[in-house]
């Protein structure tokens, strides 16, 4: 999945704790509610609208007005559009206040990250909506990671 030496945190007590492992991390680091709060980001609910589907958080009602406005019946393009993000804006307040990676390991890091969230939604979105036809894109434009949602429709 990742290479365990991207956890700087994780290693150094690795070092000191030979038989230290992901799920005492886990313990030392986070609470049951931060878990929680990862269960649901890592398994986003989708709300459906008109025949579209967005992920529940997130979704903005004046961004469907003017995305249908614009591109009428298009509904896997307005889906593309609306449930599109930057894997790197869901910790970018943290990481930067933490200043804890050179530009190499963050760009690792996030790439990692990346592949991670796109594997874990596609998962639990097939899991969740076994007759809906998700499709979680990952791509590279202008030097920028995008991940989006949409359904695959017949064309």
């Amino acid at each position: 999945m990742f290479p365990e030496e991207l956890n700087k945190e994780y290693m150094k007590i690795k070092e000191t704790n030979p038989t230290f492992d992901w799920w005492s991390y886990m313990n030392f680091s986070f609470s049951s509610l931060d878990a929680l709060a990862f269960l649901r980001f890592f398994n986003p609910e989708m709300i459906e609208k008109d025949g579209c589907y967005f992920l529940k958080d997130g979704a903005s009602h004046s961004s469907y007005k003017t995305w249908k406005e614009e591109l009428g019946d298009d509904l896997t393009s307005i889906e593309k559009l609306i449930n599109l993000y930057e894997p790197y804006d869901f910790f970018s307040t943290r990481d930067m206040q933490l200043d804890q990676f050179d530009d190499d390991e963050w760009e690792s890091v996030f790439d990692h990250f990346s592949e991670g969230l796109q594997a874990q939604w596609q998962m639990s979105l097939n899991a969740r909506y076994p007759d809906i036809p998700f499709k979680v894109d990952l791509f590279e434009e202008h030097d920028n990671v995008y991940l989006t949602v949409y359904v695959k429709r017949e064309t």
